[in-house]
Order: C-alpha cells, then sequence, then structure tokens
C-alpha cells in the first residue's frame, strides 16, 4: 500500500513493484489535487484505493511538536511535486508544532462525510477500501455506501489518546459488516501468533507496517523479506501448536473467554 505522502512517486513505486498494489489516499481541501492522484495510481498500476479516514485532524504528537518534525533537506512528497502540498511548513516562530500537524490542519479536508466516499467511488475506477473503521455502526455504513472492505486500524494508537486496541474492535466491525465485504486489521501485528489472533477474531487478512520498516533500516531490502520470512514461519508454527492445517482451520475456537 503505497501511501499519499511518499517520498517516492506512485509511479515510481507501480514500475517496481511485483506484486498487488494499492493506493493510500488523504482528501485534500482542493480534492482536485487528490482526483489526479486517484487516476494516476490507477494508470500505475494500482488495483485499489484505500482512503484513510482516521485523520480529519491530526493527533496530538507531542514529541513531533517539541521537535518540530518535518522531511529533512533532500526529501519531499514526491506525489505533489510543483504543487504547496510538496514540502512540509515550516513552523512558525518558536511556535511548539510539527510540519506535518501544520500540513494536516493546512491542506487535509476535515469536513468530510459519507457524501465523500460517494464521490471517490465514482471517480476511482477500482475498489475503494476504508481504513480506520473501529465501530459496528461505521462498518455498516461502509457496506451501505458500497466500499469493497475496510481495515479495521486505530492508526498504531497515534491519533485519539485511549482509542480501542484493533483486537478489541475488530468483532464488532466483523459483525457490522455481517460477512457482505472482506475485513482486514493492522495494529499490533509482531508474531505470528497475532496473525492468528486476529484471523480467529474474523480478519480476512492482517497489515504489518513498523514491522517492515524496522527491517529496512536494520538490512535493507534483506532486512524487510527477513521479517516476513519470520512471520510466515512463526504463524505457521503456531497453526501447528493449535491443530489447524490451514488458515480455514482457524476459528474462535482458539480464543479463550
Amino acid at each position: 500500500m503505497a501511501s499519499s505522502l511518499s517520498t517516492v512517486t506512485i509511479e515510481e513505486i507501480g514500475a517496481a513493484a511485483t506484486g498487488p498494489l494499492w493506493l493510500q489516499l488523504y482528501v485534500f481541501k482542493d480534492r482536485g489535487i487528490s482526483a489526479d492522484l486517484v487516476q494516476r495510481g490507477r494508470a500505475a498500476g494500482c488495483r485499489a484505493v484505500c482512503r484513510t479516514v482516521s485523520v480529519p485532524v491530526q493527533g496530538n504528537r507531542e514529541r513531533d511538536a517539541r521537535n518540530g518534525f518535518k522531511l529533512p533537506e533532500g526529501l519531499d512528497m514526491a506525489n505533489f511535486r510543483g504543487l504547496v502540498q510538496e514540502r512540509m511548513p515550516d513552523r512558525r516562530g518558536t511556535e511548539p508544532t510539527s510540519g506535518l500537524d501544520r500540513l494536516v490542519s493546512e491542506q487535509f479536508d476535515a469536513s468530510l462525510t459519507w457524501d465523500a466516499v460517494d464521490w471517490l467511488r465514482g471517480i476511482a475506477g477500482m475498489p475503494v477500501v476504508l481504513k480506520g473503521i473501529m465501530t459496528r455502526e461505521d462498518a455498516r455504513l461502509a457496506v451501505q455506501h458500497g466500499v469493497s472492505a475496510v481495515v479495521v486500524s486505530n492508526h498504531g494508537g497515534r491519533q485519539l489518546e485511549g482509542a480501542w486496541p484493533t483486537s478489541r474492535a475488530l468483532r464488532d466491525v466483523v459483525e457490522g459488516v455481517e460477512g457482505k465485504i472482506p475485513v482486514r486489521v493492522d495494529g499490533g501485528i509482531r508474531r505470528g501468533g497475532d496473525v492468528l489472533r486476529e484471523i480467529a477474531l474474523g480478519a480476512t487478512a492482517v497489515q504489518i507496517g513498523r514491522p517492515y520498516l524496522w527491517g529496512l533500516a536494520a538490512g535493507g531490502q534483506r532486512g524487510v523479506e527477513r521479517v516476513v520470512e519470520l512471520l510466515v514461519s512463526d504463524l505457521k508454527r503456531a497453526m501447528a501448536l493449535t491443530g489447524c492445517p490451514s488458515l480455514r482451520d482457524v476459528d474462535t475456537g482458539l480464543l479463550a473467554g
């Protein structure tokens, strides 16, 4: 899933990708910018667009504000080169805020409603997925508005203080979609046993975030490959130890309580 705010363009990512590719999307106040990126993503080979709905405003990331976080020199948000969105804004004087916080507050559309999902489906030309669904009610609305899948996600715990863990929200979302669309989940997936638990709770698939970054930092491409190998081998071991020959055999019977 390629980020809207990636430092590499969606065209470059599409040219290098050897597997299925999705475009992650934020919607800007100028919807034309987002619409153009969606069309570029489709042309680059993306098979779905995943709209992140958990950032109407930026969470209170105090460390980022204290450090004045922004992209270092030499890096930009490559999908928006030539536009103001290419760079994170500088902090104003001694104001304790981050460049990302100012980008979100100045550029992201915080007024979006479910009508925006209908708009996105109308322009996408590919399946639309909503990432950040955490309640049964929103899961039902997602189905009603014709999305192709949802992702249970609390944005890595970096948005709302005290938000439910995704494992807690997963069962409600699964019940809310009533089997009509797939339900993915992210957050806290560190071991094969974590994958097994989420599948038992009803997830169709899990998504990985930080472990990829750790592998990349430690060993580049080979580090990322090693992360995947460890997760797969650990999942196979957990399945064997719980008597599950295949993922189709994983169900809530594995869970206590």
